[in-house]
């Protein structure tokens, strides 16, 4: 029979496992310092390369074009679309659905190419197609890029996370990079990849450090593709 002591001690720990953070909490700034060369080492720990040349869909990829995020699996349900080459309209769609959410036209003149989905949110748990069109008089697309937005319990799970995120580092007065820095660290973390991008295409005036981390991770996931 327990006598007090150990009820009172088991009682602690119970306690102690319900309050205790999961090991993907976000961490505080106090702790070892963050820098992006951080993020992008966890970005490519553990990937494998992929065979250069070969399209998600459809056969090899055209050979100036480069898609960056999203890939894969996102959370973001209203991504922006980054990639590099001469191809300049895209679309996106449900998987296997022919009629398209959304389609836009990237600005003449750049290389590296940014446009926010504009669409309905796309739904939690499901797939969809990120298109490439040869010219904006082009119905049928020349590449397919699958990705998928995280299901409904991660979301919620994220959302919270983020949200105490957001809380604990806007009492420090953070900057907008340095926000998002946070978060590509906590999207790395849980190997949400594409998301990591996202923070990372996301700062307006991004500092020297992060401009070279993001040339070095474009030409490392092109690369790769």
């Amino acid at each position: 029979m327990l006598n007090l002591r150990d009820l009172l001690f088991s009682s602690l720990v119970t306690l102690a496992t319900i309050v205790t953070p999961s090991e993907l909490a976000p961490r505080a700034i106090g702790q070892t310092p963050l820098s992006w060369q951080d993020v992008a080492n966890k970005f490519f720990a553990g990937k494998e390369p992929r065979a250069p040349g070969t399209g998600r869909r459809g056969g090899p990829r055209p050979a100036n074009l480069c898609w960056i995020t999203p890939s894969d699996t996102v959370w973001n349900s209203r991504p922006r679309l980054v990639w590099s080459g001469n191809f300049r309209v895209v679309g996106v769609r449900p998987a296997g659905a022919k009629m398209l959410l959304w389609r836009s036209v990237a600005p003449a003149g750049n290389k590296l190419h940014r446009l926010e989905y504009t669409g309905v949110p796309l739904e939690a748990g499901k797939a969809y197609e990120w298109l490439f069109f040869f010219s904006e008089n082009s119905s049928a697309p020349i590449l397919r890029v699958p990705f998928q937005i995280v299901d409904a319990n991660q979301r919620t799970t994220i959302n919270t996370d983020l949200a105490k995120l957001k809380a604990q580092f806007q009492k420090q007065k953070i900057n907008a990079e340095a926000m998002a820095l946070q978060r590509a660290n906590y999207f790395a973390q849980r190997q949400l990849s594409s998301d990591v991008l996202q923070e990372i295409y996301s700062v307006t005036n991004p500092s020297q450090q992060l401009q070279q981390v993001a040339r070095s991770l474009e030409a490392e996931v092109c690369q790769r593709k």
